[in-house]
């Protein structure tokens, strides 16, 4: 199904071999409390998006489906398909992956998770250690759209549950999840200069 997205003379299998190939996986959005509109419960994806690193080195979606359970309810959409189809299917994964990144990339691992640390410090540093300078209080993100209050906190259960010490050290984090030689990834070259300059 992908083979017209690749490099010509490529297969999947080849792009795989050769590190071109990363998934996003929603699964964690599964089953989650979403709010209503009209009385009608708002669409949240919880499936999987395909990507493929062209040889001008550039990261692409060249699949996607919406929901985890492959059935004729929830095909793959494609970037042959209609454009109207194509662009909607990058919509609601884009959505599912903000969702994740407020969430859980950004409140639960910034935020929450920071508060332990940020409360120790304010214990037990006198306020004029530079840590203790630019520590800040947490704040409680407002808005998550297309998420319940219940759904948000279930959302970051289930993280929280899969949350490692390792993930939240940067480099471990990169190399685990095959990032580390990726060209212009501009996030990994960014945060690995300031994590390189917090433990030099």
């Amino acid at each position: 199904m992908v083979k017209l997205f690749l490099a010509d003379g490529s297969s999947l299998q080849d792009a795989l071999n050769n590190g071109n190939i990363f998934i996003c996986d929603y699964k964690k959005m599964e089953g989650l409390s979403t709010r209503t509109l009209n009385g009608k419960h708002l669409f949240v994806a919880s499936g999987f998006c395909l990507f493929y690193v062209n040889p001008q080195h550039k990261l692409l979606p060249i699949a996607i489906q919406l929901t985890q359970n492959p059935s004729e309810d929830n095909p793959i959409f494609l970037p042959s398909d209609s454009e109207s189809d194509w662009l909607l299917a990058k919509m609601f994964i884009k959505n599912a992956d903000f969702l994740m990144h407020q969430t859980v990339h950004h409140l639960l691992n910034t935020h929450v998770v920071a508060e332990v640390y940020t409360v120790a410090t304010f214990r037990n540093l006198p306020s004029v250690h530079p840590v203790y300078k630019v520590s800040t209080e947490t704040l409680y993100i407002g808005s998550f759209c297309s998420l319940t209050d219940e759904g948000v906190l279930e959302l970051m259960k289930r993280s929280l549950s899969e949350l490692t010490y390792s993930a939240l050290c940067l480099p471990e984090n990169i190399t685990a999840r095959g990032l580390d030689t990726i060209r212009n990834f501009y996030y990994r070259d960014d945060s690995v200069k300031l994590w390189n300059i917090m433990h030099g």
